[in-house]
């Protein structure tokens, strides 16, 4: 997973620390997060049950800033709110199937 940022003008380190956290929760929604209703209950109701991204399943990331003149705006919910779209349309031009729920599963 690559992902771009635009310069802070607060300290780097703080800022390329949640560009990841960020895009990993999207990851995680995307695949894998979701409330299960049954018989009009949460079925999850403790974390042994719920299932959020792994460590085990974490990709490489390689994370940089872009050099930019302009005022940095978003960067904490931009790598989140982009990771269930991109997947789904990959998912859509691959088979022709498009993901209308989240987590995206197994598509029929």
């Amino acid at each position: 997973m690559r992902l771009a940022a635009l310069p802070l003008k607060a300290p780097a380190d703080r800022t390329l620390m949640g560009r990841p956290v960020a895009a990993l929760w999207g990851l995680s929604l995307a695949l894998h997060e979701g409330t299960f209703i049954s018989d009009g209950q949460v079925r999850d109701r403790n974390l042994n049950t719920y299932t959020p991204l792994r460590m085990g399943d974490v990709p490489a990331l390689d994370i940089e800033f872009v050099a930019s003149d302009e005022f940095p705006a978003g960067l904490g919910e931009p790598p989140l709110s982009v990771v269930a779209p991109a997947i789904a349309n990959a998912i859509f031009q691959a088979t022709g199937v498009r993901p209308r729920d989240l987590p995206i599963r197994k598509l029929s």
